[in-house]
């Protein structure tokens, strides 16, 4: 099994009229969840099995290799999240290559994709208010979220989870993040920034290779 993409966030604010801050709609796409593969490697005595695990993210992959290099297989991780655009949801994992041997005798299945959600921005206030007597214009917030569950593992269902969004549905510093990709090869949930608050993307799962002889 492959590692899981990284989910994404971003905190971004951009200057507005009358000094006020405004939260830029940014997508923050869940990450893509890990590869499956099954092969039958017929070995002998003095052969030897080079395995290669990296963590989740980054899209590297698992390699496995017999003797040399011409004789590989290997699957790449599911992909990150990315920050923006109609594909800010991270691709499954696939095959990466295979080479010799493991051409007859390999299965593999792609990881799932992850998820874009996407809320539309919109402006509310909480109807002002008095300051030591004074009294106070209304309070206006943003809405601006854009994020995403994670993908599932081959014949998993470990991704991530999306920022809750009733979890920051108010201005803080600071909000729930977004759920990790599950083990083995779940990809990361999209966190997304509310009311000037940043929910912290999920990380994607690493992969994992079960030897049976």
């Amino acid at each position: 099994m492959s590692g899981g993409g990284n989910g994404y966030s971003e905190f971004i604010t951009q200057d507005e009229a009358y000094g006020l801050k405004k939260i830029v709609n940014v997508r923050g796409g869940g990450g893509g969840g890990g590869a499956y593969a099954n092969a039958i490697i017929n070995v002998k005595k003095g052969d030897q099995v080079l395995i290669s695990i990296p963590s989740g993210g980054g899209g590297k992959s698992v390699q496995v290799r017999l003797n040399n290099t011409d004789n590989i297989f290997y699957l790449n991780n599911g992909a990150d999240g990315k920050p923006d655009g109609l594909f800010a949801k991270g691709m499954g994992g696939g095959s990466g290559g295979v080479y010799g041997i493991f051409k007859e005798k390999l299965f593999w299945l792609e990881g799932g994709q992850g998820e874009v959600i996407d809320v539309k921005s919109y402006v509310f206030n909480d109807g002002g208010g008095h300051d030591f007597g004074q009294e106070r214009g209304p309070s206006w917030q943003w809405l601006a979220a854009n994020f995403g569950r994670g993908g599932n593992a081959a014949l998993l269902s470990n991704g991530g989870r999306e920022t809750i969004i009733g979890d920051v549905f108010h201005q803080t510093n600071d909000a729930p993040s977004a759920g990790n990709g599950g083990f083995p090869g779940g990809g990361g949930g999209g966190g997304t920034p509310v009311n000037y608050a940043y929910a912290k993307a999920g990380k994607g799962a690493p992969g994992m290779v079960i030897i049976h002889y």
